[in-house]
């Protein structure tokens, strides 16, 4: 389809980019559907939804509208999962929770195979430890989409809590063994 109108957008951003990265989500729905995606353009990761435009039965095109994913999504959907969020392309960090402070080179010293304990299957999380806190880390971001536009998740799920607890029954799993 063309673009047929159009709101104020950020320069930075390539309209181009977000319709042919959106088309993607709008290819892969129920003919008619309205569609939402997350996908990266010019580097700023974008929350799309499109809906088609039926006129007396016929679809003429498709109405798509589109914003930065803010602070607040990220922070709502922090407090829902419990896990703070890092959205990424790969390469380098484009959002992530408000008060996070970690850099795409601690993302990126999580595992590269994807195996643990549980066979090459059920890889184990990884333990990212920050100035402030640790996290788990799934051995792999996930995809949000299945477009080439589509941004990577980590998320981080606190584990300081979990890894005291552990260290305090290995402990006292080791000196009731001692002393048995």
């Amino acid at each position: 389809g063309s673009l047929l109108a159009s709101a104020v957008s950020d320069p930075t951003l390539d309209i181009s980019r977000l319709l042919r990265g959106h088309a993607n989500s709008v290819d892969h729905s129920d003919p008619g559907a309205a569609t939402a995606a997350w996908i990266t353009v010019s580097g700023i990761a974008i929350a799309s939804t499109s809906v088609p435009v039926d006129v007396g039965g016929e679809v003429i095109g498709q109405l798509t509208m589109a914003s930065n994913i803010s602070d607040q999504m990220l922070k709502s959907i922090s407090e829902t999962t419990g896990a703070k969020i890092v959205l990424h392309d790969g390469r380098r960090i484009l959002r992530l929770t408000p008060g996070l402070k970690v850099t795409e080179q601690q993302l990126s010293l999580r595992p590269t195979r994807a195996e643990g304990r549980n066979g090459p299957a059920r890889a184990d999380p990884s333990v990212l430890e920050l100035a402030d806190a640790s996290y788990f880390m799934g051995p792999k971001p996930l995809k949000l989409g299945s477009g080439e536009e589509t941004p990577l998740i980590s998320m981080l799920i606190p584990a300081d809590e979990y890894l005291s607890t552990s260290r305090d029954f290995v402990t006292d799993s080791i000196l009731r063994n001692t002393l048995t």
